[in-house]
């Protein structure tokens, strides 16, 4: 019985990572055909879904710790939002996807000063797969040269976005503990989205009010997507899915994330990196396992 429990959350956690490398893609096609400026998307997603998120944890966070939710939901929470779609307006969906995939190396820097919880080997052999991934995905050397494929934007909010999931990582550990992934996550949601009001609307206002009528139904129906399956369901599913399986198969299932953006990416865009690139997208996957994989034998 517990054993197809485990499997069935193991599909939960896959079904929660795929939805948000697909929603990448949908947000890439908001941006790129149809003018969808990335903060007014962050905050239409960030309000609505965490609306439906804090139904689902049936209410909002307490007071204890709140200095610290704070430092989780505004520069952590809306921070990775914000900074993750706009990369996705600067380069791709699976760029961006596997530049915000550096937070486990990040994470992992910050555990071992911290909690010595691996081993000083494992996290070199990490941080060496980490840096050369990020070569090969920006260069895609030794076949497109030494330059950028990406603009250096791109480059930079890809980096900055590892670091705010990072930080946002961290913040919420505790907070975790006290009141549950959901209501944090939901809770975090809201507050960054309440956060990001005045610069969405700022730039939503005038998107909507010039948006052409035969744009109107796509563009609805995309950003509805965003909200509920790339966002909303793939958070409920993800976060429900971590009290049964091991941090192995949630790293594991992790990686569906850059693979269903590359997929959806290439199938609905025709975007394709080279394959040296994917090289790069791999030795980053391959840096989260080893990372986890140490931490899981020492613990």
């Amino acid at each position: 019985m517990f054993r197809s429990k485990r499997y069935q959350m193991v599909a939960y956690a896959i079904t929660g990572s795929a939805l948000w490398g697909l929603s990448g893609t949908v947000s890439s096609i908001l941006f790129s055909r149809y003018g969808m400026p990335f903060s007014t998307l962050v905050t239409i997603r960030m309000v609505f879904s965490g609306l439906i998120l804090l139904a689902a944890g049936r209410g909002f966070v307490g007071k204890k710790d709140l200095p610290m939710f704070l430092v989780f939901a505004i520069p952590g929470l809306f921070g990775v939002q914000i900074l993750y779609l706009a990369t996705i307006s600067f380069s791709n969906a699976p760029v961006a996807t596997l530049l915000q995939f550096l937070f486990f190396p990040m994470v992992a820097v910050y555990d071992y000063i911290t909690i010595r919880s691996l081993t000083v080997s494992s996290l070199i052999l990490a941080l060496i797969f980490s840096v050369a991934g990020i070569y090969e995905l920006t260069t895609g050397f030794p076949l497109g040269g030494t330059a950028l494929r990406i603009s250096l934007t791109a480059l930079i909010l890809g980096l900055a976005t590892a670091a705010t999931a990072a930080l946002y990582t961290v913040t919420s550990a505790r907070i975790v503990k006290e009141y549950g992934g959901l209501r944090t996550v939901a809770s975090g949601m809201m507050v960054g989205g309440l956060v990001s009001l005045p610069l969405g609307s700022f730039s939503g206002v005038p998107y909507f009010h010039g948006l052409g009528q035969a744009d109107v139904i796509p563009v609805l129906a995309l950003t509805i997507f965003v909200i509920v399956f790339g966002t909303s369901m793939a958070f409920y599913l993800y976060i429900n899915s971590m009290r049964y399986i091991s941090p192995v198969e949630a790293a594991v299932s992790g990686t569906f994330e850059p693979v269903a953006a590359a997929m959806s990416s290439y199938l609905l865009l025709g975007i394709k990196l080279s394959a040296m690139q994917y090289l790069g997208g791999a030795l980053i996957v391959i840096s989260i396992l080893v990372i986890v994989i140490s931490k899981n034998r020492r613990g």
